[in-house]
């Protein structure tokens, strides 16, 4: 684990070293006077590997893919920035636009750099797809980066002389320059400030200093090397590579005291750790051990299977990881006491959970008992009348009175009434619309019946669709009150229904040869519900109108 922490710590001074050998190499370059492409470019090839290494070291190292991002996108902007460079100085003099716009080209790295900055340090324990407004700060970067590359049709970033004269050293700055130097310094403080603020441990926000001590060397040695011209009229360290050392050196400051999520010291926090817990590599030897592991030997290690069980109250646990296996120990002692409680309760439970469904069911037929038995105490008070008729007939047929036949057919015609009309309450209780069909069928029996009575009865129907069940109810009961007041004064009876356009027509003839009222309480039983009733006596005949909608709606 000591290996691991010391490793991280002398690639952090071999890049510092490697840095320093750059700035080496442009002095020895500088004082020999050197004409070879190959040592003057030496120090850009150093500092672009020094570049990569990074890239590569924080694509392997941050945790959180969002600012990883962030980070390999500033190394990429680095290596641009410097290969700009390259190609900017060994260019041919005389290629002034050319060499112009290479050196632009600069300010993409420089506009994009802080605001990867920013980005990463927002991101800083944050879930990824978190606050996905702040990438709208791309879009005023790129337009500082379209300004200053479009310079030669404005001039609003840097003022040149006419026809862009020595354009390279006699140059003013416009106003687009310095609206980039306050975007670079406010994105930089605001990371500084988030910083700061994201640090919650003690022992981080004492290393802070180091990150804003790294920025003020930048700052200090670019207004020197500005303001002096370097060494020997040498600039060592030109502002790309101040630049892109200075934010390598930030990050990696940042990530080296804790502040920004990385895989190093990994082997520390394990070994800290309460687990229970070794790691092996593919041949059995153990790499890592936490503080309380106990000791497993190679051969349980290398043996097949993702579990071994050591006795009833510890499994040894195995998982596959890249390089090796990861081994801990369970004790399962109280999940083996809680699990024999567990069953107990679930024996209880499950006499209870009997009991319980036995008294829902017990509940439940009673329910349907008492609904039952309602139903029926219902049914019978509505047909009460028809049942008193029908106990009078059958009190006639035991004493003899009146024909015979003709009282078993009047039994007859009351019981069909009874049963079509107990069918149509039944129904009614679950439904609120019946099929036409079912009033159709109840006055076909019923008229059928009729004749057996010893009346002449037709019946003709023409029905589709559906009649509430209520006003079903309301016409045959109308018809069966209707029958029970002429039954014994009529010899012949038709009836007509449609059942159309969610209008219901009922027409009666009836031959009387004495004008008959119906009575009001079977009139109140239609017209409450939206129907009409109109009758005519004519030429010994009665007509009954009823005309009433199908649904709920009056007509």
């Amino acid at each position: 684990m000591v290996r691991k922490v010391d490793k991280t710590k002398l690639l952090t001074v071999v890049g510092i070293i490697i840095f320093l050998f750059g700035g080496a190499v442009r002095i020895f370059s500088h004082l020999t006077s050197s004409a070879d492409n190959y040592i003057e470019n030496f120090d850009v090839i150093i500092f672009s590997g020094l570049i990569i290494g990074w890239g590569v070291s924080v694509a392997y190292r941050i945790v959180q893919k969002n600012i990883r991002i962030c980070l390999v996108i500033s190394a990429a902007l680095m290596l641009l920035w410097m290969a700009l460079r390259a190609i900017k100085y060994n260019s041919p003099a005389d290629i002034n636009t050319y060499g112009r716009y290479l050196w632009y080209s600069y300010y993409i790295a420089m506009v994009f750099l802080p605001l990867m900055m920013f980005f990463a340090m927002l991101n800083i324990g944050k879930p990824e797809n978190t606050n996905n407004r702040k990438y709208l700060l791309i879009i005023p970067a790129a337009v500082l980066v379209l300004l200053v590359m479009t310079n030669d049709f404005h001039q609003l970033a840097f003022v040149f002389e006419p026809d862009f004269h020595n354009w390279n050293k006699q140059y003013s700055y416009g106003p687009v320059y310095y609206v980039i130097v306050v975007w670079i310094f406010i994105l930089v403080l605001s990371s500084i400030v988030l910083s700061i603020n994201r640090c919650r441990i003690s022992a981080t926000r004492k290393k802070l200093w180091i990150p804003i001590v790294i920025i003020l060397v930048a700052i200090i040695y670019t207004l020197w090397n500005n303001l002096n011209h370097g060494y020997s009229g040498l600039r060592i360290y030109n502002v790309p590579e101040v630049f892109c050392f200075a934010s390598i050196a930030l990050w990696e400051s940042l990530i080296q005291i804790g502040l920004v999520p990385s895989n190093t010291g990994y082997g520390d926090f394990f070994n800290a750790s309460n687990l229970n817990t070794l790691i092996f590599d593919n041949e059995g030897n153990v790499k890592y051990r936490s503080k309380n592991a106990t000791n497993v030997s190679k051969d349980v290690v290398l043996q097949s299977g993702n579990s071994v069980v050591i006795d009833e109250n510890i499994i040894l646990k195995k998982h596959n990881i890249k390089g090796g296996k990861v081994v801990w120990t369970e004790d399962i002692s109280a999940i083996n006491r809680i699990n024999r409680e567990l069953s107990e309760v679930k024996e209880q439970i499950s006499e209870y959970n009997v009991i319980l469904k036995s008294e829902a069911e017990l509940k439940k037929r009673r329910a349907a008992v008492t609904e039952q038995n309602k139903l029926y105490d219902s049914i019978t008070e509505f047909i009460r009348p028809q049942l008193c008729d029908l106990e009078n007939i059958l009190k006639n047929i035991e004493n003899n009175r009146g024909d015979i036949s003709v009282n078993y057919a009047g039994a007859c015609v009351v019981n069909v009434y009874i049963k079509r009309i107990s069918n149509l309450l039944i129904m009614a209780k679950s439904r609120k619309m019946l099929n036409a069909f079912e009033l159709e069928n109840s006055i076909r029996e019923l008229a059928e019946y009729i004749s057996v009575y010893g009346i002449s009865c037709s019946f003709f129907s023409n029905v589709s669709g559906e009649i509430s069940a209520e006003k079903t109810i309301a016409l045959f009961k109308f018809i069966g009150i209707f029958i029970r007041h002429i039954m014994n004064c009529t010899d012949a009876l038709l009836f007509n229904l449609k059942v159309y356009d969610r209008f219901i027509d009922l027409k009666i003839n009836c031959d009387s040869k004495n004008e008959m009222k119906i009575p009001d309480d079977l009139l109140d039983d239609i017209t409450k519900l939206g129907g009409n009733v109109t009758t005519e006596y004519d030429a010994d005949t009665l007509f009954v109108f009823v005309r009433m909608q199908s649904g709920g709606d009056d007509i």
